[in-house]
């Protein structure tokens, strides 16, 4: 499998490796790091430069600092590489953050992204916009990583019949074949109970084919609600959505239904759609 791995060039921790090292190994994929060198203003610690406290830097200070950072950076990823066995190419793009992204993933398989990936100063939306808008655009599946390690231990498919959420659940499926032995669980999120036995012979039938240990649970009422209600519990898994950014299951990330979804869930997040 190939994977694009989405870095902001000036922020980079060896820990954001922790997750694509453990799925690399799972699916004998190989990453492709993207350095976004246009992603936020300069920051500068003023631990390291107290004496600077006050002093407005220049454009060309602050080119300068910003050239440090990322050199610094890209040099620990390589080091991070070869300490977890990471093989792969490193790619680095000055343009437009979300045109580089989505213009890449179209020759990849899989796009990893964290869901606090900023192109502004502003770390109090989860997802982003820069993140809403590779997720809606992305031309291939996309998983949003959890800020912390976990091992994957089941897979919960999210699904309303619709073909957009199918396609979610089979590209998944297509892409993580490692995936079948483990414990599956598909959520049909309805607001009455007649619509869950509309498709659910169907489904019974696709899942049957892959899959041995699942089970189908019904989700009552909003969906938005139910979904945040059952999935925040949930730890050790992953989770499947269809269309980001269109129809029903949009609503699950909008803030006027539940604050920071991506945030608060804390566990990976797959998205795709046709």
């Amino acid at each position: 499998m190939k994977i694009l791995l989405v870095l902001d060039a000036e922020n980079f921790k060896k820990e954001q490796l922790e997750f694509p090292a453990y799925l690399v190994r799972l699916v004998n994929g190989e990453v492709t790091a993207l350095f976004l060198e246009n992603m936020v203003h300069v920051y500068v610690p003023f631990s390291k430069y107290g004496h600077l406290a006050g002093h407005h830097f220049s454009e060309e200070e602050n080119n300068e600092i910003k050239k440090e950072i990322i050199e610094k950076n890209i040099e620990a990823y390589k080091q991070a590489c070869i300490e977890k066995q990471l093989s792969g190419n490193l790619l680095r793009t000055r343009g437009i953050p979300e045109d580089e992204t989505i213009e890449t993933s179209r020759f990849c398989d899989l796009l990893l992204i964290s869901d606090d990936l900023s192109s502004a100063m502003n770390f109090e939306e989860e997802p982003t916009k820069f993140a809403e808008e590779v997720l809606t655009h992305a031309q291939c599946a996309v998983m949003v990583m959890p800020k912390t390690m976990q091992e994957i231990n089941e897979i919960i498919f999210t699904c309303n019949g619709s073909f957009s959420s199918m396609y979610a659940i089979r590209q998944f499926t297509y892409l993580f074949p490692n995936f079948t032995e483990k414990k599956i669980t598909v959520l049909y999120v309805v607001e009455n109970e007649d619509e869950a036995t509309t498709h659910k012979k169907y489904i019974k039938e696709y899942m049957d084919h892959y899959y041995k240990n699942w089970e189908f649970k019904s989700l009552l009422g909003d969906p938005a609600a139910a979904l945040f209600s059952h999935l925040v519990k949930q730890r050790d898994c992953i989770v499947t959505f269809g269309a980001y950014g269109r129809r029903k299951f949009s609503q699950f990330f909008k803030k006027s239904k539940v604050d920071n979804i991506l945030g608060k869930l804390g566990i990976p997040v797959f998205i795709t759609h046709p």
